[in-house]
């Protein structure tokens, strides 16, 4: 029993470190990202995450409204700031607009390209926006939401000034959103 306990302590330090030495450094850099505006560590999250896409090069990410350090009942900032309301909106909560947002995370985009919703996170490094989309607003925004990664599976085009939560008669259900090609205006 004894040792049990003590391989298992040894595991948790083990992964403990791991996170202490390589979060800075990944959620500095974010995957096929740049983090614009400063730099999440492991403890924290991200209320409100915006992206800017490239077309083929990489999105540049901005935390715009930091959300809790885990443990720990939020600060006020009166510095925060949110996503425009042309954006295109995604809401870990279901029904959810940008005029009438009460609860969760959102990751919002603009300009053309295609994204992974495995390289952006709700809470760095454990919680990913892979599958944890509810409800979406488009903004003046039109493209296509996928099941899978890499535009796979299912699709579901979107037309600008759309709303709607995941699942229903949509293609796509509730926490099944993983990838996403913003095509263009209109």
């Amino acid at each position: 029993m004894m040792r049990l306990l003590s391989s298992t302590f040894t595991c948790a330090a083990i992964a403990i470190a791991l996170v202490a030495n390589f979060a800075p450094l990944v959620s500095s850099s974010l995957p096929k990202s740049e983090l614009v505006g400063g730099s999440l560590n492991a403890s924290m999250t991200c209320k409100t995450l915006r992206v800017g896409l490239h077309g083929n090069d990489a999105p540049t990410v901005e935390c715009v409204q930091l959300g809790t350090s885990m443990g720990q009942s939020p600060s006020p900032n009166t510095n925060q700031r949110s996503c425009l309301g042309s954006d295109l909106h995604i809401y870990e909560d279901v029904d959810q607009q940008p005029w009438h947002r009460t609860s969760g995370q959102e990751i919002c985009f603009y300009g053309t390209g295609f994204v992974n919703l495995t390289d952006f996170y709700i809470a760095f490094p454990f919680i990913q926006w892979n599958d944890h989309a509810s409800s979406y607003y488009t903004g003046v925004w039109r493209g296509v939401f996928f099941r899978d990664s890499n535009g796979n599976g299912p699709s579901m085009p979107f037309s600008a000034n759309s709303w709607a939560n995941f699942g229903g008669s949509l293609p796509i259900k509730n926490d099944q959103l993983t990838s996403i090609r913003v095509d263009g205006q209109g």
